[in-house]
């Protein structure tokens, strides 16, 4: 059962509500979706959260852009988002709707599949592409930014600002702390990650705009 999360506290622009899933939920979008991971400690000591030798998937937040949908998936079973995640992007793969993000085949896709490994848990593999990973459905921001090059850095926050969309409203290095502090400005925080993620994407002609 998917429950109500309480409201994220919201600003001009910012997301209003947000719905919490556990990973036992059936994930299956159909239209274009924005993600973004949120990494904590796995229990075997504080090293980098940047590490999937040391670190663990907290939570992933989606949403939806045709539906103005928002949905966070946690779950103390890792594996069980996983599984989730790998179900949403067959989903969207099969429907030809694209899976926006921000340094996605940097970070959060690598993650993703190496903690999958980690787990057993199936890794599609449809992932591996004309020998290459990710096939053409899987946006990232960060590498449209580039333009070809590989040198050219931005956070997503410089982008959503540069693009007049609006502005990262905290930090997401504690994000496992603050989600137990303090779960509506987690859930604000990571609801707002995503749509700055959709709103990029369509100043950027990826999708349909839907900044309000």
């Amino acid at each position: 059962m998917i429950a109500q999360a309480p409201k994220p506290k919201a600003e001009a622009g910012q997301p209003t509500a947000a719905v919490v899933m556990s990973g036992q939920d059936d994930y299956r979008p159909t239209n274009d979706t924005a993600f973004d991971i949120e990494t904590g400690p796995s229990g075997k000591g504080e090293g980098s959260l940047l590490d999937p030798l040391e670190s663990r998937v907290v939570a992933i937040g989606y949403y939806e852009v045709c539906r103005d949908v928002y949905l966070i998936a946690y779950d103390l079973d890792e594996a069980a988002m996983l599984r989730q995640f790998w179900g949403a992007f067959l989903s969207l793969h099969g429907a030809g709707a694209k899976l926006l993000g921000f340094n996605t085949q940097g970070f959060d896709l690598p993650f993703l599949i190496r903690r999958s490994w980690h787990h057993g848990v199936d890794v599609p593999r449809v992932v591996l592409s004309n020998g290459k990973y990710w096939p053409d459905t899987v946006v990232d921001l960060m590498i449209a930014w580039r333009c070809g090059g590989y040198k050219d850095f931005i956070s997503l926050d410089n982008l959503a600002k540069f693009l007049g969309v609006g502005a990262k409203n905290g930090d997401g290095e504690l994000f496992y702390l603050k989600w137990n502090q303090d779960r509506d400005a987690a859930i604000a925080y990571l609801a707002n990650d995503v749509r700055l993620c959709a709103d990029c994407a369509a100043k950027m002609g990826f999708t349909d705009d839907i900044t309000t």
